[in-house]
């Protein structure tokens, strides 16, 4: 791990981050020993997955470092866009500028100068207003949306013998790569669903 010593704005956009350098034992020395490794006992399974477990340490530790100096230069870069924004925004109010309903704005070569006019802004979230238009009878102000009950209508899907779900492809889809429905019990094909299936994942829990 390299030292996290300060690092400057101007090195920065001149300079990529480091890199993380991994020790030289932990590199496979050929393609051909990665060949012929194999994994043929308890021993060596351990040992892959103390290699994981330290990639993994190794991961977070770099994406917490990052992620760390990226803030830093987030609040930086932020104070400056501030800053920017302060001086063109005195500006913009000793020029000329174009008026419209809702704003102001004043070109620039590479860019414009906008002044957006106060608004309103409701926050209507809080649950105590839609009690208000039910307690007043007000339901047409009330949007009712409706969305399939698919945990229960998934129950009537038609399955094979070890419990996958039947598919067919959809004969009104376009030329490609088929769409594939499902079907129910009753052999009919289900519109507007999409059957993708998700293949074997091999995966490895660490300790």
């Amino acid at each position: 791990m390299i030292e996290k010593e300060e690092i400057k704005m101007s090195e920065l956009m001149e300079n990529p981050l480091p890199v993380p350098i991994f020790e030289e034992e932990d590199r496979d020395e050929s393609t051909e020993e990665q060949i012929t490794f194999v994994v043929d006992d308890d021993k060596k399974a351990e040992w892959c997955l103390n290699k994981i477990r330290a990639a993994e340490t190794e991961k977070k530790n770099w994406k917490a470092f990052y992620d760390e100096r990226y803030k830093q230069i987030c609040r930086e870069m932020d104070a400056t866009i501030e800053r920017m924004k302060f001086y063109l925004e005195s500006y913009f109010r000793t020029v000329p500028h174009k008026k419209t309903r809702t704003q102001e704005s004043y070109p620039l070569p590479s860019g414009k100068l906008v002044m957006k006019k106060a608004a309103y802004d409701f926050d209507t979230t809080d649950p105590a207003f839609l009690e208000w238009l039910k307690k007043n009878k007000m339901t047409e102000y009330i949007k009712v949306e409706e969305s399939p009950r698919w945990g229960e209508f998934k129950k009537f899907l038609l399955k094979d013998e070890d419990g996958n779900f039947e598919r067919m492809p959809d004969p009104d889809a376009k030329e490609g790569e088929p769409v594939w429905r499902p079907v129910t019990q009753d052999g009919e094909i289900v519109p507007g669903v999409v059957v993708t299936v998700k293949r074997d994942e091999f995966k490895v829990e660490v300790g």
